[in-house]
């Protein structure tokens, strides 16, 4: 998500209000929770750096300064995605089965890998 989106989002969520009327039953514009979530969540991400490019690349080659001929941004290092563990019943499922222990490390082994490609 861009960050132009991602500061939108958040003001918006920041306009949300709740009306209350005591002549009558009060009633939400939303779901207080859920826009407190995510106005939460979007902020944490808001406030991490985001990842200058070191160079920009095009029909004029490569260059430090992004023009017209120059567009593409290069970085040192794509964003990583953090790592997904295995839950506690993922491994006991694993272990459980009877198998060896080598079989059990390499059973494991696949399945964070496909956890985390």
């Amino acid at each position: 998500m861009s960050r132009e989106i991602m500061q939108q989002a958040f003001d918006a969520l920041n306009t949300c209000d709740w009306d209350y009327d005591y002549d009558e039953e009060s009633y939400k514009t939303f779901d207080k929770d859920l826009v407190n979530a995510a106005a939460a969540a979007l902020e944490a991400e808001l406030a991490k750096p985001e990842q200058e490019p070191v160079a920009y690349m095009g029909s004029a080659g490569f260059g430090y300064d992004k023009n017209k001929y120059l567009s593409i941004p290069l970085y040192t290092a794509p964003p990583r995605k953090p790592w997904v563990g295995l839950t506690d019943d993922e491994v006991f499922e694993f272990l459980s089965d009877g198998v060896d222990g080598r079989e059990d490390i390499n059973n494991i082994e696949e399945a964070l890998r496909s956890k985390n490609t």
